[in-house]
């Protein structure tokens, strides 16, 4: 959608029908101008996300201790549910902090090789950017699936066993 060589024809095909005609070459040039523009827009987006990856690891280093991601796994882990109940609470509980945690790490890797991509007149990069490049795009699917999933989560124990739980997380009060 965004290459060049698949936009000169869309590029062409406009030009005529305002009743201009361009050469493939001339068509080529405004194709990849609207790629660099949209890589340019990527990466400041990019540039965004990990601003706010960063952050989100500065609040986890700067909380207290009970607050932290670690405390609340382990304390998870060491509770020894008395009823069924409570066992499917905290398996419930573990399978999402542990999905968190993979989604933290996918999104770390997806941000380290956007990084890489973005830099990528750095010369020492070089070795890794090709490299970089496949696991920035198959990493991006991980969290386009971690986002459905998600999704599809919340809403089911909105109307199941949680209602409510879509409302807390926009008003940040607990029921």
């Amino acid at each position: 959608m965004f290459k060049t060589r698949e936009n000169i024809p869309m590029v062409q095909e406009q030009l005529e029908s305002k009743g201009l005609t361009a050469t493939k070459d001339q068509a080529r040039a405004v194709a990849h101008e609207y790629s660099d523009k949209i890589w340019m827009l990527h990466k400041y987006v990019g540039y965004g996300l990990a601003f706010l990856l960063l952050c989100r690891i500065i609040i986890e280093a700067t909380q207290p201790g009970e607050e932290k991601f670690k405390t609340k796994i382990k304390n998870a882990l060491t509770f020894q549910p008395k009823t069924d109940v409570e066992k499917s609470d905290r398996t419930i509980y573990l399978f999402a902090k542990r999905g968190y945690l993979l989604f933290y790490f996918v999104f770390l890797v997806m941000v380290l090789t956007g990084l890489v991509l973005a830099f990528e007149d750095v010369e020492f990069l070089d070795p890794i950017h090709r490299l970089s490049k496949e696991i920035h795009e198959y990493s991006q699917y991980a969290v386009y699936a971690y986002i459905v999933l998600h999704l599809i989560g919340v809403v089911w124990e909105e109307i199941g066993k949680y209602p409510g739980i879509i409302s807390s997380m926009v008003h940040g009060k607990k029921k």
